[in-house]
């Protein structure tokens, strides 16, 4: 008896140190920086520079740059001259800006490291040009062909077909034949593709890589998405079938979130001011463990989702232990167990 309670105290002291230990929400208050929810024509992007550090891209005037560290609470504000579009980590505390028709690579203090002409972001949108889960690489597209660029220092590693691309690895790239009933193929960079069989696939509409062994499968119906290996293996599959807007891993491959579009009780919902129709009401943003597939952290909001399909809402930390989630004037940052 004595044993037993003496467990169940060890149980209970446990839990309250867990839970006085996790850290609570923390967020940004936007407002206070001069942006203006009701009047911002764009949306603020952010992204996670570093696992303690979040990077503000805010659209006000002049445009402003907001560091805030997670450690401290403290905010750094500065002006910049990048375009109000997503800008990109890639690892090691460097992240990629959109600077007129140029792609540079930026250091956590805005140094320059290198920069690449990008006229044909212009054209496909700036959400076209995508970093590999790891952040080693940079998918670039241009009129006919997609540059494969080490995330260093722009050297050219590789070129796709820009009408067979559906991902970029760090090692591979996904490559699909068809439009109808796509054909997904492997391609190691610098080699010739090779097919993949997925099992319980009819029909593919998009395939992404989470990391180097698991890639995302969404099929063409409503049926719920999986998880498959290189092999085609399906390892799980994912509940609900709302809209995928965005997907995100952590540059560790351990976790993956997703941003998702639905409908709160299934009708579009009217439009305001600066958009006119909104297809979704509902933002959700979930973060997965990449191993079993376990939800680790659901946020769901009620936004105006009109800017919101042209940029993501949300970001994830490189080591998968905090997600930071537009809402409203704040950005809010939760810790995901």
């Amino acid at each position: 008896m004595l044993l037993h309670r003496t467990l169940l105290l060890c149980m209970f002291f446990t839990g309250c140190l867990l839970a006085q230990t996790l850290k609570p929400e923390q967020a940004i208050d936007l407002m206070s920086h001069g942006y203006r929810e009701n009047t911002s024509s764009e949306a603020p992007t952010f992204i996670f520079i570093n696992n303690d550090e979040l990077a503000v891209n805010l659209p006000t005037t002049p445009a402003k740059l907001i560091y805030y560290n997670l450690k401290s609470g403290n905010t750094t504000e500065r002006e910049q001259s990048a375009d109000l579009a997503p800008f990109l980590s890639t690892r090691d505390g460097r992240f990629i800006r959109f600077i007129s028709h140029a792609l540079v690579l930026n250091d956590a203090e805005l140094h320059e490291i290198v920069r690449i002409d990008a006229p044909f972001a212009q054209r496909f949108g700036a959400r076209s040009v995508r970093v590999s889960p790891g952040g080693t690489v940079v998918a670039l597209p241009r009129d006919r062909d997609i540059m494969l660029l080490n995330a260093v220092n722009f050297d050219l590693i590789d070129l796709l077909p820009s009408s067979e691309w559906m991902s970029i690895g760090d090692h591979a790239a996904l490559v699909s034949e068809g439009s109808d009933q796509p054909e997904i193929s492997l391609k190691l960079f610098g080699a010739e593709p090779v097919k993949l069989h997925f099992d319980k696939a009819r029909c593919i509409k998009q395939a992404d890589f989470l990391d180097d062994d698991h890639i995302l499968i969404s099929p063409c119906g409503k049926e719920n998405r999986r998880v498959a290996d290189l092999a085609g293996r399906t390892l799980y599959a994912l509940e609900g079938t709302e809209a995928l807007a965005f997907i995100e891993p952590a540059r560790n491959g351990k976790r993956f979130a997703l941003e998702l579009r639905a409908h709160s009780k299934g009708k579009a919902i009217a439009g305001s001011i600066r958009h006119a129709v909104l297809p979704y009401d509902q933002v959700l943003h979930r973060v997965y463990d990449t191993d079993s597939g376990n939800v680790l952290i659901e946020v769901r909001l009620k936004q105006e989702c009109g800017a919101c399909v042209m940029f993501p809402f949300s970001t994830l930390s490189p080591d998968g232990t905090h997600l930071a989630v537009l809402d409203g004037g704040k950005i809010t940052i939760y810790p995901v167990p």
